[in-house]
């Protein structure tokens, strides 16, 4: 991705490195996006994200029916999770922060692990316990919160922050609690938008505060999991055709359904709820479709995949997963 500099500025520490010098690359509203000189990282001017009442009306969280539930079961059994777990000492404990539905929760228990999740999202902690049976696994609130159900440091053989931390206000500070609760030789992933990635069909519409309020390259990620404590294990790409296909098809539906709720292309704290519906008993007839839907494109862009991956060409995300030192 190629941005031009608006002008260099001094005002705003780098969140991740905290060099105060940066270089203004955009403008999105009230917010300033800025590149730190020093670290690379992209972050927003001011770091103020959304909060609960925003989250609780945007487009992509507000779904909470039992099929959203089901295919987000269905997409964390995916190969590389199982690889990770297979990371962690068997019968290890599990944190997923920012769980959503508790969908890698259900994995990882089913697994053989002690799991559990912590989310700030009612409705989803809501929808995981009754869909998923997870009553006793999720937590509703913050990292900061599990002080009441974990009293002690160093509990977790594996600590994930899946499409995370793009969202936090301040992300040294998560990280070194994520430090703090790890077991020595523990294991912390990190997955979130790689800002290295080829974009031909534009960014996707939630790449803007204050719903991402970071910018992510996978230097820059390396870099700050080091600086603060950890050692680097690897870093793994989305090397994936379908990406491109669901970017497009995401930004069009997005702002089909926000220009049916809103006048404004932007989601509010005062938009309405566009997504919604009555939880169901068991998976419906519409999941099993999508999925196979899914399957079969997966399957149609696999020899694409192959050579994006052999360019090593990233077309979405990425998976930074690093150890915290023995001593």
């Amino acid at each position: 991705m190629i941005y031009k500099v608006v002008n260099s500025i001094r005002t705003a520490a780098c969140p991740a490195c905290n060099e105060e010098r940066s270089d203004q690359v955009e403008r999105i509203g009230r917010y300033r996006i800025l590149r730190c000189q020093s670290c690379k990282l992209f972050f927003s001017d001011p770091m103020s994200g959304g909060d609960a009442e925003f989250y609780s009306q945007h487009i992509v969280y507000k779904c909470t029916d039992t099929t959203s539930v089901y295919t987000h079961y269905q997409s964390a059994q995916k190969a590389t999770n199982y690889q990770l777990l297979s990371m962690v000492p068997a019968q290890g404990k599990v944190l997923d922060i920012g769980c959503g539905y508790g969908a890698f929760v259900k994995v990882a228990l089913e697994a053989g692990f002690d799991a559990y999740g912590v989310d700030l999202n009612p409705e989803h902690i809501h929808a995981g316990r009754s869909v998923l049976g997870l009553a006793q696994r999720l937590v509703l609130g913050s990292i900061e919160e599990l002080s009441e159900k974990f009293r002690q440091d160093e509990v977790f053989d594996l600590i994930t922050l899946f499409e995370v931390i793009e969202h936090v206000e301040e992300p040294a500070v998560l990280i070194r609690n994520v430090l703090r609760l790890l077991k020595p030789g523990g294991i912390i992933a990190i997955s979130c938008p790689n800002e290295n990635r080829w974009q031909p069909t534009g960014r996707i519409f939630v790449d803007y505060p204050p719903h991402h309020l970071t910018r992510w390259r996978p230097d820059t990620m390396r870099a700050f999991l080091e600086r603060n404590g950890f050692v680097h294990v690897i870093t793994e790409f989305d090397s994936s055709f379908r990406d491109l296909l669901w970017v497009t098809y995401s930004n069009r539906s997005a702002k089909k359904m926000i220009t049916a709720v809103s006048p404004h292309p932007e989601v509010t704290e005062n938009s309405k709820p566009v997504f919604g519906g009555q939880q169901e008993a068991h998976p419906s007839t519409k999941w099993t479709i999508k999925t196979n839907l899914d399957r079969l494109v997966r399957v149609a862009c696999a020899p694409i995949d192959i050579v994006l991956k052999a360019l090593h060409v990233g077309t979405m995300g990425m998976r930074v997963i690093a150890r915290k030192p023995n001593t």
